[in-house]
């Protein structure tokens, strides 16, 4: 039996360059820390280099709905991870933390979500050295329909 092709992908800009992010790709919609968290993963290869993994966890709980997010909205229990590896295996990061702000924020917008898919974009600066920097890479254009 073969099943019907996947439709799943999750494309960007980054520094201006076209990347495609459909391989291990993965959306999970997950309840068991007691609170929603919707993770987005995928990689330029069958290795996990280069990849991206998106994380956005309701930490006071309420449901994960479409909407606009971005990691400047730790104090409101709404947390955003987004890590992208370069080939080399460089991590660029952005993180909600409460006691930071990010300018511009690294931003996902849910344009759509049910019970077996996931819609939307993203944008925004990732730094090396655990979001700390001085190294930036800026994500842009960034696309994504997965099913879960």
């Amino acid at each position: 039996t073969v099943g019907a092709a996947s439709n799943d992908f999750i494309t960007c800009k980054i520094d201006g360059v076209f990347s495609t992010f459909n391989m291990n790709t993965d959306a999970t919609l997950d309840q068991t820390s007691g609170f929603p968290t919707l993770i987005i993963d995928g990689s330029t290869t069958t290795s996990a280099m280069p990849g991206i993994s998106i994380i956005l966890a309701k930490a006071l709980g309420g449901a994960i709905t479409a909407g606009s997010y971005n990691v400047n909205q730790g104090l409101t229990g709404t947390i955003l991870s987004v890590n992208y590896r370069d080939g080399a295996g460089v991590d660029y990061m952005a993180v909600s933390n409460p006691g930071t702000t990010q300018t511009p924020a690294f931003t996902l917008v849910i344009t759509s979500i049910t019970t077996t898919k996931v819609i939307g974009t993203f944008t925004g600066p990732l730094k090396d050295n655990n979001g700390a920097g001085p190294g930036v890479k800026n994500i842009t254009e960034g696309k994504f329909d997965l099913t879960f």
